[in-house]
């Protein structure tokens, strides 16, 4: 993979934002509570209790993995990642009953999800897909 070179378009600009901003939220949701977040990981997945230290290293890990799908747009272009991109977004819509249900769908876990939502229309939109045309992976 080369890295992309010229102007990018709007649309690429606002899919960055959006998506580092809802992971930006959904990093500062866990870090003011991170006995919740810790819960969260042992009742939806079966690994052992994390301990405060385990949990600040998930909830960065989390952030970081946010930020590879935008270096892979906005610096390479890379036609896969919008595709990778809206099916996550899409994941975590049709997991909205679920959060609703256990309770943790809360202001930042709905404000996360709507801009994750809408950097991936980004993605989709005209000026958006001439720069994924122009670009190689």
């Amino acid at each position: 993979m080369r890295r992309r070179s010229g102007p990018r378009p709007l649309a690429i600009h606002l899919f960055a934002a959006l998506f580092l901003a809802q992971g930006l939220i959904a990093f500062g949701a866990a870090m003011t509570d991170l006995p919740a977040y810790a819960a969260w990981y042992v009742s939806h997945l079966p690994v052992p209790a994390p301990g405060r230290d385990a949990a600040i290293v998930l909830a960065s890990a989390r952030l970081t993995i946010a930020a590879i799908p935008v270096a892979l747009v906005w610096l390479l272009a890379v036609r896969f990642a919008r595709w990778f991109v809206a099916a996550v977004a899409l994941a975590r819509l049709a997991s909205a009953p679920v959060a609703i249900a256990d309770g943790t769908a809360s202001g930042a876990w709905w404000a996360s999800l709507a801009l994750a939502l809408f950097a991936a229309v980004c993605l989709f939109t005209p000026a958006a897909a001439a720069w994924f045309a122009g670009g190689r992976e």
